[in-house]
């Protein structure tokens, strides 16, 4: 109900955004045909283009309304991050054209003849577009629609465009001074430069971008602070569009929870991660040891020796069995993005610390590189089957 609300107030400012991009546009073409001026055409013309860009958010909200089916299960919400990434095209092409007509008018200068009418309607469209931005803008800071961030990015543009257009027709107007090409190959420079950064906006989403430091810390912090939550890590979070997150964590729950306790824990988290981020979640579910005092001073020696290593590594998924003298131990090492060293130097380096402090510990080790789960390094004599049987 709500994806249909926001969908049909959508289409409502597209309605309007139309219109006066046509009567804007019209008017520009028609003047800057009658009175000789290419670049106020040119500025009709990327008006013109802005219409395409509304059809294709149109396009986009009538694919999002669809209902989820066997071949889209998720729905069909991330059309709106193609919409986004052909705006952006839409406005690098604008800029594009707008370069190469300055350059051209650079190379083979032409008179312009300018009315005060043709300057009235470029003060006119840039109070339009003025007040299209900040009411955009506004609309995006409460909505987070990424076709709003785009729709203000275009509108600025469009601005951008007009106020360069007024300056170069008011100059030879009042002046007599021609700087119509310059300052189009300006105009050019800053509509290449939104186009961009549209373009990345949407790309980067269908690309599959991650969640922010801060959020991941936040939601990390919701799960920890529920009771019966030992800890928390391994969380994915899966954008298949606006308003459709999914998210996936694993948490550590003392061994000794039985079943129906640990479920309980993990479905309050479910319906917390709900209400909080409108987000559905899949929790796993990870026991640990915390109340034998022995395998907590092997999971303690193991973590400070690790920290030692590198003080940004996080062990997780730590489990320990003692065999006669020899405790078998594993666990998962997060490291940091950018690291370098591949999956077995890390083991080596992490493995060497360790047995020169306790030879007794037999290791099996996974790294993790976040959200890519490496194989599990272990060593001669440990078999990580039987780890896992134990734990």
């Amino acid at each position: 109900m709500e994806n249909t609300q926001h969908r049909k107030q959508i289409g409502l400012l597209l309605l309007v955004y139309t219109v006066i991009k046509v009567l804007l546009s019209g008017g520009k073409m028609g003047l800057g045909y009658w009175f000789g001026s290419v670049a106020v055409v040119g500025d009709g013309l990327h008006d013109l283009t802005d219409i395409g860009s509304s059809f294709m958010i149109a396009l986009s909200l009538y694919m999002m309304g669809k209902p989820v089916n066997r071949e889209h299960p998720f729905g069909q919400a991330r059309i709106e991050y193609v919409a986004t990434s052909v705006i952006g095209v839409i406005i690098l092409l604008a800029g594009f054209g707008v370069g190469a007509e300055a350059l051209h008018r650079i190379m083979y200068p032409q008179y312009l003849v300018i009315e005060p009418v043709l300057i009235a309607v470029l003060v006119l469209s840039l109070a339009v577009q003025m007040g299209l931005i900040l009411f955009f803008r506004r609309l995006k800071i409460r909505d987070g629609s990424d076709i709003l961030a785009a729709l203000t990015a275009d509108a600025a543009s469009d601005f951008l465009m007009t106020a360069g257009v007024l300056l170069a027709v008011g100059a030879q107007y009042i002046g007599g001074w021609q700087i119509d090409e310059y300052t189009g190959v300006l105009v050019s420079l800053a509509l290449l430069y939104t186009g961009m950064k549209v373009l990345y906006m949407g790309v980067d989403k269908l690309l599959g971008k991650g969640i922010s430091l801060a959020e991941e810390q936040e939601i990390l912090a919701a799960v920890t602070n529920m009771p019966g939550v030992e800890g928390a890590h391994d969380l994915i979070v899966h954008d298949y569009g606006p308003g459709l997150r999914f998210l996936s964590i694993h948490i550590e729950v003392d061994s000794r929870m039985n079943l129906l306790e640990a479920h309980h824990v993990a479905d309050s988290i479910e319906r917390r991660l709900r209400d909080k981020y409108k987000a559905q979640s899949l929790v796993h579910v990870d026991p640990r040891n915390i109340s034998n005092p022995a395998t907590l001073a092997v999971e303690n020696n193991v973590r400070r020796l690790v920290a030692q290593v590198n003080p940004r590594w996080d062990v997780h998924d730590f489990f320990a069995t003692k065999q006669g003298d020899i405790w078998a131990v594993h666990f998962d090492i997060s490291v940091e993005d950018g690291t370098r060293d591949d999956d077995e130097t890390i083991y080596r380096q992490v493995r060497q610390m360790i047995h020169a402090r306790y030879p007794e510990y037999k290791l099996s080790i996974v790294v993790d590189r976040h959200y890519v789960t490496g194989r599990i390094m272990h060593d001669e004599d440990v078999v990580p089957e039987n780890l896992t049987n134990s734990r």
